[in-house]
């Protein structure tokens, strides 16, 4: 199926571009910034993978296949979510991008930013972290008992994911101010405080779910450093940045409790391991509410927590005009 997909994008690639003929340019200077630069960010880009994937290799040499599988399914099932929030970032980095005299790319620019933009995406990353948390423990309970010893790391894993999400915008401000070599060495430096750790736990025998625990250093580390010099660069002071570390902080807190108790409480009782329709009926329910205790608790703390940016009155609106252009299309 795979093999298929490629074979046919490529084939379109092929008929949409049959009139396309490429020149040919060569310039060694240019080659050579491409390189320095691309390889920076291609390093930036794929921090979160180098971190869990080196902590994977390590974790092979004092763990089964099995246990490393566990490990995996819980860490990596949480890690990929973040690919359905991108668009959110993106569309709100555009929209900044739109506005007038955003192209000096200068501290106003990126003070628009990080307020309301900064505060739906980090809003929608939580939400949906949460979320597929709360679905894994239902979809783990019901089909995949094999896989219950996921539970622990997922919940454990949460904090420094909803953490690092959070730093979006200070990477894009770091790329644009061509502070790619800092961020590469803070990438490196937490990467290598999670490996000693990991180190630490694996020598002395501790168990498989404290190992998240590492992984989560390192990407709180990296996340902060980027909050101090990002936000210190930017607004010219120490204070907004405790500030906003602080919120951040308290946000990934209150939905970590939220979902370690979701991984242990229901709403709606349902028995494990049974797929009758009944019992599927009864886990659905369950989600749903606790779906629901996710989005109202977490809708008032970021409208709480981001009062002056008036988070509340904004969502609000922006959720009408989702609405409204939805029922116009259905017209």
């Amino acid at each position: 199926a795979l093999a298929f997909n490629q074979l046919l994008t490529f084939l379109l690639f092929l008929y949409f571009y049959r009139d396309y003929k490429p020149k040919v340019y060569v310039s060694w200077d240019l080659f050579k910034e491409q390189m320095s630069s691309g390889s920076l960010i291609f390093l930036g880009m794929f921090s979160i993978s180098l971190i869990i994937n080196l902590n994977l290799i390590l974790i092979g040499y004092y763990y089964s296949l099995s246990e490393v599988g566990v490990f995996s399914f819980g860490l990596i099932s949480l890690v990929y979510v973040r690919r359905y929030s991108t668009p959110i970032g993106t569309y709100f980095y555009r929209e900044i991008m739109m506005l007038k005299d955003s192209a000096n790319m200068n501290n106003d620019y990126f003070k628009r930013l990080l307020k309301l933009p900064f505060a739906y995406n980090f809003f929608f990353d939580a939400i949906l972290l949460s979320l597929f948390s709360v679905m894994f423990f239902t979809i783990i309970n019901l089909f995949l008992k094999e896989y219950s010893n996921s539970i622990p790391i997922i919940y454990n894993s949460i904090f420094g994911l909803i953490i690092y999400n959070s730093s979006a915008f200070l990477f894009h401000y770091l790329d644009a101010t061509n502070q790619l070599l800092l961020r590469t060495v803070m990438i490196i430096i937490g990467t290598v405080l999670s490996l000693a750790l990991t180190t630490f736990f694996l020598i002395f025998k501790y168990p498989l779910y404290f190992l998240t625990y590492s992984i989560n250093v390192g990407f709180v580390f990296i996340t902060l450093v980027a909050y101090l010099i990002s936000l210190r660069q930017i607004f010219k002071t120490f204070t907004i940045c405790l500030i906003m570390v602080s919120k951040v902080t308290m946000i990934a807190i209150f939905n970590t409790l939220l979902v370690f108790y979701f991984s242990g409480n229901n709403f709606i009782l349902y028995e494990q391991d049974s797929i009758s329709i009944h019992n599927i009926l009864n886990a659905f329910g369950d989600v749903m509410l606790k779906t629901l205790t996710l989005l109202l608790s977490n809708y008032f703390l970021f409208s709480i927590s981001f009062i002056k940016e008036k988070f509340m009155k904004g969502f609000n609106k922006n959720i009408a005009k989702i609405v409204m252009n939805s029922l116009s299309k259905l017209k």
